[in-house]
């Protein structure tokens, strides 16, 4: 019977060489998106009924999958704080 090696590969990234803007370790991406949002918010950067950048223009900035920036919008859409109207985009629906 011959072994087979199943451990997948980690990614090898040179040291300080890190693919997203954010960089604590152990806390989910998605997690971190929906802090820097509500920290946007918070601040006054974003107001009430503005429409924030788009899914295309965050995944950018962020270096994100679409599939982890939908999580933390639609968190904060689940908690009120986001609201999102189809064809036109994602709004500040409430101040922190």
């Amino acid at each position: 019977m011959s072994s087979r090696n199943t451990a997948v590969c980690p990614i090898i990234r040179r040291a300080g060489e890190d693919k997203t803007m954010f960089s604590k370790k152990g806390i989910p991406l998605y997690y971190q998106t929906e802090n820097y949002i509500r920290e946007k918010i918070l601040n006054g950067e974003w107001e009430v009924g503005s429409r924030i950048p788009t899914e295309l223009q965050l995944m950018e900035m962020f270096q994100i999958s679409r599939a982890t920036l939908r999580q933390a919008i639609s968190d904060l859409v689940n908690e009120g704080i986001l609201e999102r109207c189809q064809g036109k985009g994602t709004f500040v629906r409430r101040r922190l």
